[in-house]
């Protein structure tokens, strides 16, 4: 994930991009290729990334046999590589990356776990440090059936025991982590980048706005805060037209 798609997973990826320069990282930056007219395509976010290494792998449409082998087989048989079609490219590039440049350390952002699996075999091979950053973790959330979140999870923590170094979003699935893991997790959070938030006016106190950018899950009815809003209304809707 990585601009100009517009995905979440994107922004994390962008701002670790842009930032790391000003503390003395000049990061190269190995993705999907997402063109003009794929969904969530948005050119705003590479605004300050004008300058960032890119290398776009095409994306891949398997057809036939191996189509079927890559959406039906290849999830169970190597979950490792998958979305495998994406992993058998990302390992040729990267193998030319390292063997023709020196690099000081390798950034796996999860997930899928093709890039942690990709980053522990760069590692092995050329000895370059590795952080798993993980955005989710399949250890810790509780979505999805059961029996893929073990699979995924089994194979996650192995990977993230080979990483020199681990890093999440918040200091409870940090938390949460190391008593999985055994071992420490830093926390870089979630944040936004100002440079593309535009300054705008103070905004209006006479109405109260609530926005939540996410998924909603059923699992995690947001139900009681509408309860709790309209307990509110209610309530000052009494105190407003109390009689005197």
């Amino acid at each position: 994930y990585f601009p100009p798609r517009n995905r979440i997973a994107s922004f994390r990826s962008a701002g670790i991009a842009k930032y790391l320069p000003r503390h003395g990282w000049k990061p190269t930056i190995l993705c999907e290729d997402w063109i003009i007219g794929s969904p969530d395509y948005d050119s705003e976010m590479l605004q300050g990334l004008e300058d960032t290494e890119v290398h776009r792998l095409p994306t891949s449409r398997p057809r036939g046999l191996f189509r079927f082998y890559v959406r039906n087989l290849a999830p169970f048989l190597t979950p490792a590589q998958t979305p495998y079609h994406w992993s058998r490219l990302a390992t040729k590039a990267a193998n030319i990356l390292c063997e023709n440049r020196s690099f000081d350390a390798i950034l796996a952002t999860y997930d899928p776990l093709a890039t942690l699996n990709l980053a522990a075999r760069l590692s092995d091979t050329y000895k370059i440090p590795w952080i798993a950053d993980l955005r989710d973790s399949w250890q810790v959330q509780k979505i999805g059936p059961l029996h893929k979140r073990m699979q995924i999870a089994m194979h996650e923590k192995r990977l993230c025991l080979k990483a020199d170094q681990i890093v999440t979003v918040s200091d409870r699935l940090a938390h949460e982590l190391e008593n999985k893991l055994n071992r420490d997790v830093l926390v870089i959070t979630n944040g936004f980048d100002p440079e593309l938030f535009p300054e705008t006016q103070q905004v209006s106190k006479d109405t109260f706005t609530i926005l939540y950018a996410g998924s909603f899950h059923i699992s995690r009815s947001p139900i009681p805060l509408f309860k709790a809003i309209e307990s509110i209304i209610v309530v000052r809707s009494s105190v407003c037209f109390r009689k005197r």
